[in-house]
């Protein structure tokens, strides 16, 4: 694939970003799309994993991949298709250098009963990394073959073909922030109870750490910081109703090890101890 290639097949998904594309009992929503080019040798993307699927697809170079501590190598042509939740990292291959496009999306259930989804999702899982054999224009000419379709070029091929007269556009994010604020917004709901930061949040997206900050500012009007500890507190509040978890078991699941720190953090927010708000609440709930 060439760079014009490339930045056509770019240019005809990111009109569908964030357009929820729906098929019987599956939606399909495209989150980025966006060209990668690791022109220095001097990079590292750290162990993580997301609660999208992540495509990529090497247009030129290499670069290496750890998939839940197995290491491959991806060269030209090569494809790698992310499931949620899969732990992986990112490093230079040697003195190579690498420009690739990556395809962020969220595959959902619309409801029960229904057999198309259960069957993306397996064939999703099927075939994670496509090595160079598999060529491009293979994969974009012919899309029922199984590895083809579980290989997302020939997918959104398809999707772009069948669906770009048909979907109303209206509802569709008008900036680049509102992308970055429903990503880091999806991330954060994922993961509030991991190890988080806006800086790792950042470096997940390939963007830099102020522009992440300063976008999502201005598009939310609190920090991401306050956006973690929103989200972490709204489920301890949750669990101290509904639960009868220890303070420090109740901590622990929603991202603090300290519970000192915990319970102080809760108070200046809340107004009052996650111990009284229980006692409080409860009563109320009763």
């Amino acid at each position: 694939m060439n760079n014009t290639v490339a930045e056509k097949i770019s240019s005809e998904l990111t009109k569908l970003l964030m357009i929820p594309i729906s098929f019987q009992d599956a939606s399909i929503t495209i989150l980025d799309v966006h060209l990668v080019n690791y022109d220095i040798l001097d990079w590292f993307v750290p162990k993580h994993s997301h609660p999208w699927y992540e495509f990529l697809f090497i247009i030129d170079g290499s670069f290496g991949t750890s998939l839940q501590d197995n290491k491959i190598t991806l060269n030209k042509n090569d494809s790698l298709l992310l499931s949620p939740g899969i732990v992986h990292s990112h490093y230079p291959h040697e003195d190579n250098l690498s420009l690739q496009i990556c395809i962020r999306f969220k595959l959902e259930r619309l409801y029960q009963n229904g057999v198309l989804y259960d069957q993306i999702n397996e064939l999703f899982s099927k075939k994670q990394h496509i090595s160079n054999d598999m060529k491009l224009e293979c994969l974009l000419e012919n899309i029922s073959h199984e590895s083809n379709f579980a290989n997302l070029l020939g997918v959104w091929n398809w999707i772009i073909d069948i669906c770009k007269e048909k979907i109303d556009f209206s509802n569709k994010p008008s900036s680049f922030s509102q992308i970055l604020v429903y990503q880091t917004d999806l991330y954060i709901e994922k993961y509030f109870a991991e190890n988080i930061s806006p800086k790792l949040i950042a470096d997940i997206l390939n963007v830099s750490y102020r522009t992440l900050a300063r976008r999502y500012k201005e598009e939310t009007g609190i920090t991401i910081n306050k956006k973690i500890i929103t989200v972490r507190l709204d489920i301890a509040k949750d669990l101290l109703i509904n639960t009868d978890d220890k303070i420090k078991t109740i901590a622990s699941r929603v991202g603090y090890s300290d519970v000192y720190y915990f319970s102080q953090l809760f108070k200046s927010e809340i107004s009052q101890s996650p111990l009284a708000y229980r006692k409080k609440f409860r009563h109320l709930d009763a």
